[in-house]
């Protein structure tokens, strides 16, 4: 049975990335339950509030989140995708010879596709909310760019060299 390969659209793609949300939501909830209850078992009830707040975005930010993008990275290095991305059936893939990508591919796809979004949800909270609403239309357009791609890349797929493939049994 031959198998043939086509580039994964931007809804399959989304599709993955809801997965992906999901399953690291659960896991982010998981731990900051139990920071929260760590937290509220040794302090006062008005100190706690205060200073969770400060906890949670330090969390998201300095653990979950590098913890995130390295589990993503080593994923796509060894099996060629996401957990969402190998549940829908697509595989990130190198532009030229369609094998897994390299640590340098991976370390640039992440970098520019995570990163965007992390810098632009972290210059979101002190701008005006007519400045992030840009930010968010911008980074949009950006991504519609794969609609009209003929090997349906992102910029970061451009950049990185990858493809995202789907395999379809013919």
């Amino acid at each position: 049975m031959d198998t043939k390969i086509s580039y994964a659209g931007m809804f399959r793609r989304d599709f993955a990335s809801v997965i992906d949300c999901v399953l690291w939501v659960i896991i982010a909830f998981i731990i900051l339950f139990f920071l929260y209850s760590l937290h509220h078992s040794s302090t006062s009830y008005n100190d706690a509030d205060n200073t969770y707040k400060i906890v949670i975005r330090m969390t998201v930010f300095m653990v979950i989140l590098p913890i995130y993008i390295i589990f993503n990275m080593l994923m796509t290095i060894r099996f060629g995708g996401t957990p969402g991305k190998l549940l829908c059936g697509i595989y990130i893939k190198d532009s030229n010879t369609f094998k897994n990508v390299t640590l340098k591919q991976a370390i640039r796809r992440y970098f520019f596709k995570d990163g965007m979004w992390t810098i632009c949800n972290l210059l979101s909270y002190p701008l005006p909310d007519y400045v992030s609403g840009c930010f968010f239309i911008v980074l949009t357009s950006v991504l519609m760019f794969t609609i009209f791609d003929q090997h349906k890349q992102t910029f970061y797929d451009k950049i990185a060299k990858t493809v995202v493939v789907y395999y379809k049994p013919s």
